[in-house]
């Protein structure tokens, strides 16, 4: 019996670093495929990639925008300019909209796709971060460690889920990228991007990019964080840069 014992003990403790192994996030690994020229003038805020046309969200009060961009060159081919007390923030396309945050004047602004004219302007509770969508509704980050679940018709409130590494809340999430079920965010002030489960809030995954800043770096020394996260659903790639990036990042996740 007692030898029965210690053997059941070994097991469960077994099965306890199983399970311990099993919580933790993956540390996920990068291959860069290619560099394109980004504006260094452009504190990026929101980044979305759609059939092969980059939509880019400028931050900073007198400097918002709503910028499409030519990936090979990195120059803008369409603008449109904020009011000065506007302080853009994250984007996303959904259907034939883009929906634009701004971050403390609590709006929501509805653009026409293909033109760029408002047609809505949504009021919200809360600062405006990041913003993605699963392709019906919309995933919004307040910089705090909640996601917010919004009916992209009125914006009203789904629910709510609260971000966490094992037991450790992760607060200062930013721009957002919805993929294959997951969502991708950065944490504001980090060079880490956060693969999350958005059924419970669950980090499943961590990027690092502190390798990609400081190859920016080297070209342009006066950058700022990494923000920027779009996803090319037909390659399968991601496009990433930061505030006055001089260089747009392709990576392939490993």
């Amino acid at each position: 019996m007692k030898n029965f014992n210690i053997y059941a003990i070994v097991c469960i403790v077994i099965l306890g670093l199983n399970c311990n192994n099993d919580n933790k996030p993956k540390k996920l690994k990068f291959t860069i495929i290619q560099e394109y020229p980004h504006d260094p003038q452009s504190f990026t805020q929101g980044l979305v990639w759609e059939n092969n046309v980059l939509y880019e969200s400028i931050g900073l009060e007198n400097k918002s925008k709503l910028l499409k961009v030519d990936m090979i060159t990195g120059q803008a081919y369409d603008t449109i300019h904020m009011d000065d007390h506007i302080f853009a923030e994250g984007i996303c396309v959904l259907d034939s909209f883009i929906y634009q945050l701004t971050w403390q004047n609590h709006f929501v602004f509805v653009y026409r796709k293909s033109n760029f004219d408002l047609i809505k302007t949504f009021n919200i509770a809360t600062e405006g971060w990041g913003i993605c969508s699963d392709g019906q509704n919309l995933w919004v980050s307040d910089g705090t460690n909640t996601l917010y679940y919004y009916n992209p018709n009125d914006l009203g409130l789904i629910k709510k889920i609260y971000v966490k590494n094992k037991n450790v809340m992760i607060s200062q999430l930013n721009e957002l990228e919805y993929v294959d079920g997951f969502i991708y965010a950065n944490q504001w002030n980090r060079n880490d991007i956060y693969k999350i489960d958005p059924i419970d809030g669950k980090v499943v995954g961590i990027l690092n990019l502190f390798d990609l800043k400081n190859r920016a770096a080297t070209k342009y020394s006066n950058i700022d964080v990494l923000n920027g996260i779009a996803f090319n659903s037909d390659s399968k790639t991601f496009y990433i840069t930061g505030k006055f990036w001089p260089t747009l990042f392709e990576i392939k996740i490993e």
